[in-house]
């Protein structure tokens, strides 16, 4: 049985959940690089890890780490964010590829919600990738009221990707998330329906 697998990905607060939800919601088992990299920051060797790097300031008395403070460290600075990234990329790559090619073969087709899509060499190959798209103002009002940040703060979380742009433009398809939710449901599914009908020829 062949399985597609629809990746999602694009810029933070650009609908990239919303859309990946539609087009997982016909049949598609729906896989969150984000949730998986939650995870996998509970690991103790990756703990150690964020500890060395970061410091104390971002692991409470418990042992856990801090995400919300961890968040603001490296938002604040690229060359951090590609740290924090470094240390993340081999345990979600691994956990990625294992869920992926566990689930190939049995279900109808696999939604993988991933920003850094394009930064990892996973093995198993996609189908077709969805990017979502919308302006910077628009993004930054939607992080203001989401995590209930300051706007110079918003700006910075919006600025740290600004190395990913490019890789964001080798899409199959693209979605401008900046329209009602009618809307949106609708042009994502029809770009899921598209693609899954020329896939089973």
């Amino acid at each position: 049985m062949n399985t597609p697998v629809i990746v999602v990905t694009g810029p933070i607060a650009s609908g990239k959940s919303t859309v990946a939800g539609v087009i997982a919601a016909d049949g598609g088992s729906l896989l969150d690089a984000d949730k998986i990299a939650n995870g996998v920051l509970e690991a103790e060797e990756v703990k150690e890890r964020v500890l060395r790097k970061f410091g104390s300031s971002v692991i409470d008395g418990s042992g856990a780490v801090l995400r919300g403070k961890l968040g603001d460290i490296v938002f604040s600075d690229p060359e951090k964010l590609k740290s924090l990234n470094n240390i993340l990329y081999p345990y979600v790559k691994e956990k990625i590829d294992e869920e992926v090619l566990n689930i190939i073969g049995k279900v109808r087709y696999i939604v993988l919600d991933a920003v850094l899509f394009f930064q990892y060499k996973f093995n198993f190959k996609e189908d077709f990738v969805v990017v979502t798209k919308a302006a910077e103002n628009v993004r930054i009002e939607r992080l203001i009221k989401r995590d209930s940040i300051e706007e110079a703060e918003a700006e910075k979380r919006v600025e740290a990707q600004r190395p990913l742009y490019s890789d964001w433009e080798k899409g199959d398809a693209v979605i401008n998330t900046f329209c009602s939710i009618e809307e949106l449901k609708a042009v994502a599914k029809k770009i899921r329906n598209d693609f899954l009908d020329s896939n089973a020829d």
